[in-house]
């Protein structure tokens, strides 16, 4: 094939959601963030420290909002690199279907499942499904390198 026809048929090419392939992504968020906050009562948080001591890039994890079927966390980088600094993304959790949705990701406020290319952001038509692998690569590695400080106090009240 020629170059001229090479780019004529990827014109033609338009993406199409994976839903299932968004969805399990969605469940493997979600068991990982149950495995690092448990029943994710209100304010409960949890850093996971990755790296040695000198080169920490740790990540924090807050539940900020509880209702009956539903908690959102705010899932933040700490480190001290500058491509970090105000990263910062909320995370809905679904207790009843268990499944994650990204719901705010930095600059990004309401996460369309496919978006239009071009477009005045330079936003990917997939941005939110490389958004979901990219969280669950993260978690999953977080879960497998991270270490979280003990928290001694019993969360009941005796």
């Amino acid at each position: 094939m020629a170059v001229a026809e090479l780019r004529e048929s990827w014109r033609e090419v338009k993406y199409s959601v994976d839903l299932a392939g968004l969805q399990r992504d969605g469940e493997l968020i979600y068991l990982l963030l149950s495995r690092f906050l448990g029943e994710m009562p209100l304010h409960a948080s949890r850093t996971l420290v990755m790296g040695d001591q000198g080169h920490q890039n740790d990540v924090h994890l807050e539940v900020i909002e509880v209702t009956p079927y539903t908690a959102v966390i705010q899932l933040t980088p700490e480190s001290n690199a500058s491509y970090t600094q105000g990263f910062a993304m909320q995370i809905r959790v679904y207790h009843d279907a268990c499944i994650a949705d990204i719901v705010r990701c930095d600059h990004l406020h309401q996460l369309l499942p496919k978006y239009p290319y071009p477009n005045d952001r330079m936003l990917q038509p997939d941005e939110k499904a490389q958004l979901h692998r990219f969280v669950r690569e993260w978690l999953a590695h977080c879960d497998k390198f991270g270490r979280s400080p003990m928290n001694w106090e019993w969360p009941w009240k005796e």
